[in-house]
């Protein structure tokens, strides 16, 4: 009896509890639930940041050009676009201005701007909207030549011209007055129309005007013109003044007298282009055969800062710009090449400079070749920077046009010209959505979609001269003001993360396994049931989310004191180690009574390591890193500031590699 009493109590100890049993399916199921999602969600974000990541590598793309027959014409001067792509304006060397559409190329007006007058030189500024023009008769003329936009009331609009737009697709259009209404997605009629205004003039002392430049300076509008012949070859500046009337509130607008800058006549060519910088801080001149000539203008005495070559003896300049932001100067020759280039410290020029450059010692800035576009051959004819970013369109003798981003010198794009011929005038849709492409005979639109265009495998991982920088560099800054160049080096990200990981485990590693071994075999029991639970729920919460409560609540905070909290990792260990070496030495009973206020007792050791440090914090800073420990690890060799010198100092950087070495020893000890 008693031995199959035995076995009936064994097989009952050995049967499971129902409720056991639905707990552990439950358990089972929601653990390969959670973990089954997990993997999903993780392949999830992978696939959501890889639909991000690969438009960033898409290239450029022009879509089919639509042909706008001009006919016969003479000289193209310039060319422009209207912001929503449906007008556009040519102005020719007779002085005869056309507006016309971009949907048929039918010209809604054609008006002589100059009776009689021929157009010897012209520069447009499309953020201005303004025109700078010399005749010849020597008179220099500026003009606004902007496109208005205005909403008219449904009763002004005649209604055949409101019912063609209802009943017509989204990108309908039709003529009002003098422009263009075209009935927006919110149903109201916007029209798009051409002002020219004619504004003030002035005539030049010296006769014929060569080239002609407008621009902004830093007390308004600036122009500059190029005068002369031979040794006679003149270069003035002037300003436009606007003076208010006390007594009638009107505004007069004017030019002032021409001040007559310095120039050296450097060749017996035919200047091609004179430029204003941005604020007019410099006025660059650029003959055919290459020479250049750049004026320092800031100041009281105006003076000639620099002279040197584009490109050798023998090849001749065909086209010059200036790109966003008016710093960076692009130029094409009969190489077939474009380059770029723009103002670094004299210093660190190097050999990228101009050919046979003499640079002013008066002036501390030189002019550096930086930029290289490789163009196939064909010779570039005109150049077209975009207002809103480093894109440069350039038309070619192939009757191509090509796209250029000039921060990565890459070439994104190309298009064919209306007829084969080379290209004149190229002008940019406001929006960068399109091009408007001249010859001397016919003009086609092109619609653009450039993508991402500043982000290429090169610029996100090999050096990128930037616009000011001394040399090609690893470099992250992906937004700024106006005429910023996005810089997206992923370089310093890359660098910067593994450095930090490197840091973070080389003093967070050893203090985790150290922390385990004590809390599993040294720390009390009833301590560990507490603090043992607490470090595995930690171990549960996001790092991300740890990350973003240190950098909100921590760096702001440690950022002030960063010395004192890089020396705390010397005072604090150091002051443990002295309150436990005297503690071993208090005799036993004393020993043994304070046993249970141990705790309380650390507190005296930390608030010694806590002034010590604040109290060296400030020496250390002092000794190894110049006064500034930011300052000094912000420190570069590209740096030309004599007062920054005493950054160069390596102590610092021994301090911080000779802290591992430390803690090791204080470990032994």
């Amino acid at each position: 009896m008693s031995s199959s009493g035995d076995q009936v109590r064994s097989s009952r100890r050995r049967t499971t509890r129902w409720r056991v049993r639905v707990e552990d399916l439950a358990a089972r199921a929601m653990i390969s639930f959670g973990g089954i999602g997990t993997i999903v969600a993780v392949i999830g974000v992978f696939v959501f940041l890889a639909a991000q990541v690969i438009p960033l590598f898409q290239s450029a793309r022009f879509h089919e050009p639509r042909s706008l027959q001009a006919g016969d014409l003479p000289r193209v001067l310039h060319v422009a676009v209207d912001e929503y792509a449906l007008m556009g304006w040519r102005l020719t060397e007779d002085g005869n201005l056309t507006i016309f559409r971009l949907d048929d190329g039918g010209a809604l007006e054609s008006r002589k701007l100059f009776q009689d007058r021929h157009i010897e030189a012209m520069d447009y500024d499309e953020g201005l909207g303004a025109a700078a023009v010399a005749l010849d008769d020597g008179s220099m003329h500026l003009i606004e030549i902007a496109f208005k936009t205005d909403f008219p009331a449904e009763a002004q609009v005649p209604e055949e011209v409101r019912q063609s737009l209802r009943q017509g697709h989204e990108q309908s259009v039709a003529v009002l007055g003098d422009g263009l209404v075209q009935l927006t997605r919110q149903g109201q009629f916007r029209r798009q129309r051409l002002a020219v205004t004619p504004g003030p003039h002035l005539k030049l002392p010296v006769q014929p005007v060569r080239q002609i430049g407008i621009g902004s300076r830093s007390d308004g509008l600036g122009v500059i013109a190029l005068a002369g012949e031979g040794e006679q070859l003149s270069l003035y500046s002037a300003r436009l003044t606007q003076e208010e009337d006390f007594l009638t509130g009107e505004t007069t607008t004017s030019l002032s007298t021409p001040v007559k800058l310095p120039i050296e006549n450097l060749s017996d060519a035919q200047p091609i282009f004179v430029g204003l910088s941005a604020l007019g801080s410099d006025v660059y001149v650029v003959w055919e055969d290459g020479h250049l000539a750049r004026i320092r203008t800031l100041g009281a005495s105006p003076f000639v800062a620099e002279t040197g070559r584009l490109c050798p003896p023998g090849g001749t300049i065909t086209a010059v710009s200036f790109v966003q932001g008016r710093n960076t100067l692009v130029w094409g020759d009969t190489t077939g090449r474009l380059h770029g280039g723009f103002l670094v410290p004299e210093s660190e020029a190097g050999q990228a400079g101009l050919l046979d450059a003499r640079v002013s010692p008066q002036d501390r800035l030189q002019f550096v070749i930086a930029k290289d576009m490789n163009t196939q051959g064909s010779t570039a004819r005109t150049l077209a920077p975009s207002t809103r970013s480093r894109l440069l369109l350039a038309g070619f003798d192939d009757g191509v046009v090509r796209l250029y981003n000039v921060t990565n010198e890459g070439l994104l794009g190309l298009t064919p010209g209306p007829d084969g011929q080379p290209i004149r005038e190229i002008a940019w849709a406001p929006k960068e959505d399109g091009a408007l492409i001249a010859s001397n005979a016919a003009m086609t639109f092109a619609a653009l979609d450039p993508k991402h265009p500043e982000v290429t495998f090169r610029s996100l991982f090999t050096r990128v001269w930037y616009e000011g920088y001394s040399a090609p560099m690893h470099t992250w800054q992906s937004s700024g003001l106006g005429g910023f160049e996005p810089k997206l080096g992923m370089v310093p990200l890359i660098f910067g993360t593994l450095k930090a990981t490197f840091y973070a485990m080389l003093f967070g590693a050893p203090l985790a396994l150290l922390a385990a071994v004590f809390s599993s075999e040294f720390l009390d029991r009833r301590a560990r049931t507490v603090i043992k639970p607490c470090i595995e729920l930690m171990a549960s919460l996001p790092s991300v989310v740890l990350g973003f409560l240190a950098a909100l609540v921590l760096a702001p905070f440690v950022e002030r004191v960063i010395a004192a909290v890089l020396m705390s990792l010397i005072t604090l260990p150091a002051a443990f180690l002295l309150a436990a070496y005297l503690w071993q030495l208090l005799p036993t009973p004393w020993a043994s009574r304070l046993a249970g206020k141990r705790l309380i007792a650390m507190i005296a050791p930390l608030a010694l390591g806590t002034a010590g440090a604040a109290w060296l914090g400030p020496v250390a800073e002092r000794w190894l890193f110049g006064g500034d420990l930011k300052a000094w690890t912000a420190w570069g060799p590209q740096i030309n500031d004599p007062a920054q010198e005493r950054f160069a100092s390596a102590a610092g950087g021994w301090m911080f590699l000779l802290l591992p070495v430390v803690a090791i020893g204080v470990a032994v000890l």
